[in-house]
C-alpha cells in the first residue's frame, strides 16, 4: 500500500480535482462491487462478506501496466481467474443492491460529491461488472512521470466494505475481514 500512496504523490494532479490517497482514509483499493446499501442491511451484508471471505484463499494480483483513462491514472490489474470468480460471486450475492439509485447524500463526504462519482456508482451494475469488469487501482487525476516504477505483484488478502467518498474513494472503513491463508 505504501508504494501505491507514493505513486499517488508523484502525480501531476490539477488543483481543482485531486485524489489524495493514504493508509488511513481514501485507501488505495481494488473495487469488486459498488452499490447503494441500505443501513438496515449492514449486519446481514457483513455476515455474508465474512462467510464469503472464509471460502476464498488469499492470492496475488499481477499489475501489468499503468493506464491513463478518463483523465485518471490507474494501475491495471490482470483479470485473473481467482479475482474474476470473487467479483462474480459478489455480483451474484448483491445484485439486488446494484439497482439502488444513489445520491450525493449517501456518500461519506466533507466536500461536494461530484456528479461523475454519483453517475459512476449508479452505472456500475451495467458498465462495471461481469464482462465489463476492469480491475484496477485508481492512483488519481493527472499523469505520472514517464519513467515511474510500479509494483508488479501485490498480495490480496483482505476484503472490506467501505463508505465511498468523492471520486469513489474508500473514504471510511465499515468492515474488513481476511481471506483464508493459502
Amino acid at each position: 500500500m505504501e508504494d501505491i500512496v507514493r505513486l499517488n504523490r508523484c502525480l501531476f494532479q490539477p488543483e481543482d480535482r485531486q485524489i489524495i490517497l493514504s493508509q488511513t482514509g481514501n485507501l488505495p483499493h481494488l473495487s469488486l462491487l459498488m452499490c447503494g446499501l441500505p443501513v438496515k442491511r449492514l449486519e446481514t451484508v457483513k455476515a455474508k462478506i465474512r462467510a464469503l471471505a472464509a471460502s476464498f484463499c488469499q492470492f496475488h494480483l499481477n499489475i501489468d501496466k499503468i493506464v491513463y483513462r478518463n483523465e485518471c491514472t490507474s494501475l491495471n490489474i490482470e483479470n485473473m481467474k481467482d479475482l474474476r470468480h470473487l467479483h462474480e460471486t459478489l455480483i451474484y450475492a448483491y445484485s439486488d443492491y446494484l439497482a439502488t439509485t444513489v445520491t450525493g447524500s449517501m456518500f461519506n463526504h466533507d466536500t461536494v460529491i461530484s456528479e461523475a462519482s454519483i453517475n459512476y456508482v449508479n452505472s456500475y451494475g451495467d458498465q462495471g461488472t461481469r464482462e465489463h469488469y476492469w480491475p484496477h487501482i485508481t492512483l488519481g487525476y493527472g499523469k505520472l512521470p514517464v519513467d515511474t516504477r510500479f509494483p508488479q505483484v501485490i498480495g490480496f488478502d483482505k476484503i472490506g466494505l467501505y463508505h465511498l467518498g468523492n471520486h469513489c474513494t474508500c473514504s471510511k472503513n465499515i468492515f474488513t475481514t481476511t481471506l483464508l491463508s493459502g
